[in-house]
């Protein structure tokens, strides 16, 4: 009878967690009650109701269920209780790192000179206390209650290849949802499909298409993968559309780190090249189809405009087609077959190296050589005021305001989301640049350093820092934490140049949280497979 109970009790948390997800997944994004008008509110209001409404339920089903050990037989209870231990000895790093980061936001209110502005985030998008400490909640209710359910991620790609579409449509004039007539001219350029900002736009697809390409590379049904095939293309093709260069240096993150993962294994390579081939030969059909036949749209970046349309991009194309056949081959007549360590370390090393002359570059170009010419495809290695949009002014500045505050200031910040009281000193300097204020430094890093200080940005690059680590070694066993992984990777890469927000940033805080759950002692023993086929 106590085996029955905790049958019943722990799987009813489960499904409450997976329905939660299911929502967020599926309904979150496409979520509005009067077009682009309040969706930022009606984001938030709908994250803060669902994560609120399923925390307390599972606070009532925790004390009607009693501890994890009730049910178990008396001699059993002991045994339980020595391999949890006190609740404080079962937290992660990342675990202690999430509570730090909010106790710290919550010091960093109660100091601040706009403690309501700093609980409601109401002086910038609403990342204020409180939204930090639902994110702390769904952290540890995520990290402790969730199951591995190809449920949730067909979920999460019908969505996004609804939303991907919607995008396509609306970038070539056609408004399906009637979300773009009561916009003015320069907002209709600014805001697309169920998302708004194309900027947040290039945000979500970041967490939507990495994922959707990884799940392509592990799924076993054919008709599995093909969806997830059509949902990455489409995706990328919408990416396209947002013309957002963030959103460009989340795919290229999220490149390299699925080259490091999989370079090892030539059958998982091959679809890893099959779908990033797929991806761009997709979009270049695409906009390529729609400029013969002289369709209006609203135009692509210099940089999506090199990537659909010159012969560069194409001849890289040419030669990934050619190395997914040999890799084909290759995995066709051995199929076992896996290369060395060192292989692995060797494509490591060169990422990194890579990485680290463009960040080289760019320090020469800013620091050492500022008067040096520049060729215009090349100015993006100099970060001057006018960079990235006139961000390199924002960070700048705020740079500047960092070393010039307080103690207090330095190590807390001046309050969640209070930026822009933080920033006003320059919004006189920034009216040059034709904007009179802002709210956001455009870098969320930057801007946790601002708002919430050492502790605060400390704090949260640990959580992303152990969530990342726990994906990558207990996606040995279980895919689904590569999947989700994909897409942190991706987001955290492009939000070095974008704005955290209600709209988009709650399915990365979710997608987080999955990577840093505890993998069951269930899939210790043997390798989780996505989707098995039926027998």
């Amino acid at each position: 009878m106590g085996k029955k109970k905790i049958k019943k009790k722990l799987p009813l948390r489960k499904r409450l967690v997976w329905g939660y997800l299911l929502c967020m997944f599926t309904l979150f994004p496409v979520f509005c009650t009067d077009g682009y008008f309040n969706i930022r509110h009606d984001r938030y209001y709908f994250f803060l109701f669902l994560s609120l409404v399923t925390l307390c339920l599972y606070g009532v089903l925790r004390v009607l269920g009693g501890g994890d050990n009730r049910g178990l037989p008396q001699n059993l209870q002991a045994v339980h209780a020595r391999r949890t231990g006190p609740w404080y000895r079962r937290l992660s790093f990342g675990d202690w790192s999430m509570l730090v980061l909010v106790v710290a936001a919550g010091i960093s209110t109660v100091l601040s000179k706009y403690p309501m502005d700093a609980l409601l985030g109401t002086q910038g998008r609403n990342n204020g206390l409180i939204l930090l400490l639902v994110y702390g909640g769904v952290y540890f209710l995520i990290t402790r209650w969730t199951v591995s359910s190809e449920g949730i991620f067909r979920g999460l790609g019908i969505t996004s290849g609804l939303v991907s579409l919607v995008t396509l449509l609306n970038f070539f004039g056609l408004d399906p949802l009637q979300m773009l007539g009561e916009l003015s001219a320069r907002d209709q350029n600014i805001f697309i499909s169920t998302i708004g900002n194309k900027n947040f736009l290039s945000g979500y697809l970041c967490i939507t298409v990495p994922a959707m390409s990884t799940l392509f590379i592990h799924a076993q049904r054919k008709g599995d993968r093909v969806l997830y095939l059509i949902w990455a293309v489409v995706g990328f093709s919408a990416l396209m559309c947002a013309d957002s260069d963030s959103g460009l240096l989340g795919m290229g993150a999220f490149c390299l780190l699925e080259l490091m993962v999989y370079i090892r294994e030539p059958g998982k390579l091959k679809r890893l090249l099959l779908v990033l081939s797929s991806m761009l030969l997709g979009a270049k059909a695409v906009f390529s189809a729609t400029n013969a036949l002289k369709l209006d749209s609203r135009g692509l970046g210099s940089i999506q405009s090199w990537l659909l349309f010159s012969w560069d991009t194409t001849a890289v194309l040419v030669g990934m087609v050619v190395l997914t056949v040999v890799l084909y081959l290759i995995h066709r007549s051995k199929p076992e077959l896996r290369l060395p360590g060192v292989v692995q370390l060797l494509t490591v090393a060169v990422v990194t190296a890579g990485v680290a002359a463009v960040v080289s570059a760019m320090i020469y170009y800013t620091v050492l050589a500022p008067q040096q010419p520049l060729e215009e495809s090349w100015s993006i290695l100099r970060l001057d005021d006018a960079w990235g949009t006139n961000r390199g002014f924002m960070w700048r500045r705020s740079i500047e305001i960092f070393r010039e505050a307080s103690w207090k200031d330095k190590l807390l910040g001046t309050g969640p989301d209070t930026f822009y009281a933080a920033f006003a000193p320059y919004f006189q300097e920034l009216a040059q640049y034709g904007d009179s204020s802002t709210n956001a430094a455009h870098n969320e890093y930057i801007h946790y350093l601002i708002t919430q200080g050492l502790a605060g940005l400390g704090a949260y690059l640990a959580v992303l820092i152990a969530g990342i680590a726990n994906a990558l070694r207990c996606g040995k066993k279980d895919p689904s934490y590569l999947v989700v992984l994909s897409g942190v990777i991706a987001y955290a890469a492009q939000a070095m140049v974008n704005v955290a927000q209600p709209i988009t940033t709650p399915l990365f805080i979710i997608s987080l949280s999955l990577a840093a759950r505890k993998l069951p002692d269930k899939k210790k023993k043997a390798p989780y497979v996505l989707h098995k086929q039926k027998k």
